[in-house]
């Protein structure tokens, strides 16, 4: 409330369940994946579990690109 949330709506959206299985999808995919923590992000067949550093994103991203056919 204090961000100016109406949690009488939110609550009813997260207790609704209206999107349940496609989060569990992804849950699902992530877990087949070795996703264990979040953020995890994949770049290419690259995946960094947890923060990087702007840096590590950056290089993984020219590399995919000069990959690139």
């Amino acid at each position: 409330s204090r961000v100016g949330l109406d949690a009488r709506t939110f609550g009813a959206c997260l207790d609704g369940g209206k999107h349940a299985d496609l989060v569990r999808q992804d849950t699902d995919k992530g877990n087949s994946l070795g996703v264990r923590s979040t953020p995890t992000v994949f770049v290419n067949n690259a995946m960094l579990a947890g923060l990087a550093d702007y840096s590590v994103y950056k290089r993984l991203i020219e590399q995919a690109l000069q990959q690139k056919p």
